[in-house]
């Protein structure tokens, strides 16, 4: 049977081997990519009383009857008034912290205890739930470009001090591609559901990775829509609307990388000639006027800090300075406050707003010409990976899009395809390279030739 917009729902179990089996209520992990949790939360938002008792009967006694001796997760699929079963994973799950969270039992403790061969020191009456709990896994990816694995050396990485945090990354370490891209898990409790939801929300603000891209700002977006407000999801909801929570940059972070960019820096503090300030004999300050790119789209901003305005392409901004936390800035831009996080690189300012942190780059004055020169018909590595296979043979004609070299990284295949129809003119790779981020694969020189 074919089961429509289920949820998933899991039991957490734990037994010892002298007969004693219990339960820890159940999780809701219905938030999902790619067939892969994201948010997972405890307890399960949905479930009624009788409901919630039926699948915590049958997890006991499905780990009774096999015998089972250690912490355990029972994973079942439930839409409506049916619940399949679905799997029994023998270990403890990514999501366990949640349980600890309204229970108060330490998962690994315990599986350490009946390990050690002894008896669980309570029974199932003592179990009980407190309050709700949510967990946010932060993955190095992009969910813009349809989740892909990224990879590099974080430069900067910050998580709010003001919640449990589970993290494999630190400021200057290198997130590689031969594991799963979890880089840390974020896991709030409070008293309601909606206590939870908003404190999440809230450590997600106060944390930043710079360097590598990550889905903290999709998190955070999905976290703060309507739908999950009221709980109104199923393992497909990702699947149904895959861009709805994947945009990158805003306004605001714009507003804020020019606000800073026009920042007068650098030189004498003393000299009015390297203040950088618009400074001039009469009259008030002129703006300073940049152009910021993101994504390779330049946009023309003005930036008069003496008036307290920022203006993006004819439209203007209120901006003032306002409180934050330590380590970051505050600014209110039109009214509302915002506190993001800063990074400076050279020509670039990252601005992290909301968990999205986005790289704005003042173009250089020839960039358009280079490009122009350089072409557009190579293929360069997205992430560091292997060479799975090359699909097309030099001098073959290929459709645009059509599948040239296939690359595996983080356990994904990615295929590359030709950006054009036309001729491979260059293959720089053979099956089984490792290759870096940016190298050269492949190139296609774009015509209507027939490929000899």
């Amino acid at each position: 049977r074919y089961v429509e917009r289920p949820r998933h729902v899991e039991v957490q179990v734990i037994a010892d081997a002298h007969g004693h089996v219990l339960h820890l209520h159940e999780r809701d992990c219905s938030v999902q990519r790619r067939h892969q949790k994201v948010v997972e939360e405890a307890p399960a938002p949905t479930l009624s009383a009788k409901r919630r008792n039926e699948l915590a009967d049958a997890a006991v006694r499905l780990a009774r009857e096999v015998g089972y001796v250690s912490a355990g997760t029972v994973e079942f699929m439930v839409t409506g008034e049916d619940a399949f079963f679905l799997e029994m994973n023998t270990r403890l799950q990514v999501e366990h912290s949640v349980t600890e969270a309204v229970t108060g039992r330490d998962l690994v403790a315990l599986q350490l205890l009946v390990a050690a061969g002894r008896e669980l020191p309570f029974g199932q009456d003592d179990v009980a739930l407190a309050g709700h709990a949510i967990e946010a896994r932060v993955y190095a990816e992009d969910p813009a470009k349809g989740f892909l694995p990224q990879a590099g050396r974080a430069s900067t990485v910050r998580f709010s001090t003001r919640t449990r945090v589970d993290r494999s990354l630190g400021s200057g370490e290198a997130v590689g591609t031969h594991y799963d891209p979890m880089l840390a898990k974020l896991t709030v409790h409070a008293a309601t559901r909606e206590g939870a939801r908003r404190a999440l929300v809230a450590a997600l603000d106060d944390s930043a990775v710079f360097g590598v891209r990550t889905n903290m700002g999709f998190v955070r977006r999905l976290v703060d829509s309507p739908e999950f407000a009221a709980a109104e999801i199923d393992t497909d909801w990702l699947d149904r609307e895959p861009g709805a929570f994947a945009h990158g940059a805003s306004d605001p972070a714009l507003v804020a990388a020019a606000w800073i960019s026009a920042e007068p820096h650098g030189g004498d503090p003393h000299d009015p000639f390297a203040a950088g300030d618009g400074w001039r004999l009469a009259g008030s300050p002129a703006p300073t006027v940049l152009e910021l790119a993101e994504g390779g789209e330049g946009r023309r901003c003005s930036v008069d800090r003496a008036a307290g305005t920022v203006t993006v392409e004819g439209r203007s901004f209120a901006v003032r300075a306002a409180g934050a936390a330590p380590g970051a800035i505050g600014l209110e831009i039109d009214g509302v406050h915002r506190q993001l996080f800063v990074e400076r690189q050279g020509a670039t300012v990252c601005v992290s707003l909301e968990g999205e942190t986005t790289v704005y780059s003042r173009p250089e004055p020839f960039a358009h010409a280079t490009s122009e020169l350089a072409g557009n018909g190579s293929v360069s590595a997205p992430m560091p990976g292997t060479v799975l296979s090359v699909e097309a043979e030099r001098g073959a004609h290929v459709e645009v899009g059509q599948t040239v070299v296939v690359l595996e990284a983080m356990k994904m295949e990615l295929a590359l395809g030709a950006p054009a129809a036309g001729t491979v003119e260059e293959i720089r790779v053979t099956a089984g390279d490792r290759v870096p981020l940016g190298h050269l694969l492949f190139s296609v020189a774009a015509g209507e030739g027939d490929g000899e």
